[in-house]
């Protein structure tokens, strides 16, 4: 199993490449548990640091060509340097007549911004599930605090100053646990 993740944010922030790849080692022998799992990581915002003068070097690099399709869109001389790049690479110059050609066709384009809307919406929905999630268990992680603090005898108002909670929950919660 191969898992590439290409995310639009710097995630490793201790090494300035942009393609780090991790294999799974047995720890105190050092040995590889299998040759078939690897997992990829490709930081587009460095990438796009490094590209900055660079492009020759890039070109030279099979994964660096594939990273410009992601931004020859927006960028002309990016567009430019791939159609150089496609001249003596048969399968950048495909990939390169695909892309133009998706670009171009209004169903397709539609189709493209209709998954990757979706895309987005998910990727919201989880966020806001996160979220909830995480104001749900703060906040039952005060109450706990709370009531353990009451059950010691504390006051409203130190359970209060202590976790935060209003004077009415504290209230609710020591009438609760009497």
């Amino acid at each position: 199993m191969i898992t590439i993740n290409i995310v639009n944010f710097v995630m490793l922030p201790s090494t300035a490449r942009y393609h780090t790849s991790y294999h799974v080692y047995e720890d105190a022998q050092r040995f590889l548990l299998t040759d078939v799992f690897e997992v990829h990581s490709v930081e587009l915002p460095k990438f796009r640091r490094t590209r900055g003068g660079q492009m020759l070097a890039i070109a030279q690099d099979p994964l660096g060509r594939w990273l410009l399709l992601l931004d020859a869109a927006k960028n002309r001389r990016i567009r430019e340097a791939l159609e150089v790049i496609a001249m003596a690479d048969p399968t950048m110059d495909h990939a390169l007549g695909v892309w133009e050609e998706l670009s171009q066709d209004p169903e397709q384009y539609a189709a493209y911004l209709s998954r990757r809307m979706a895309l987005l919406d998910e990727v919201s929905q989880v966020h806001s599930a996160e979220q909830r999630g995480l104001e749900k268990g703060f906040r039952k992680a005060q109450w706990a605090i709370a009531r353990a603090m009451l059950a010691d005898g504390e006051s409203i108002a130190r359970v209060m100053k202590l976790t935060g909670l209003p004077a009415e929950e504290v209230a609710d919660l020591q009438r609760h646990e009497s």
